[in-house]
């Protein structure tokens, strides 16, 4: 995956730098969830892939409680968008 503090990757950008499990968050498209579902992503149900804090954390819970954790400080962020970058 690249580096840097906050990327943000077209649909394509984001599937070329795949290289092992990825959990995707997030509203996709069906065409999005079709791309990504070629690779090593993890795709939650749509009811569980929009944007709410509530659904992120209770995405993370699940994880903690079945003791799959990662090291916080390599957690980051990427952003995927279409069309026009989303101002700052």
């Amino acid at each position: 995956m690249p580096t840097g503090d906050l990327l943000n990757l077209t649909i394509e950008e984001f599937v070329e730098s795949i290289t092992g499990p990825v959990l995707v968050c997030g509203e996709l498209s069906g065409e999005a969830r079709e791309r990504l579902s070629q690779t090593k992503s993890i795709i939650p149900p749509p009811f569980q892939c929009v944007r709410r804090p509530a659904v992120l954390a209770g995405l993370a819970w699940n994880r903690w409680q079945a003791g799959d954790v990662d090291e916080p400080a390599a957690l980051k962020p990427i952003y995927l968008h279409h069309g026009e970058p989303i101002p700052g």
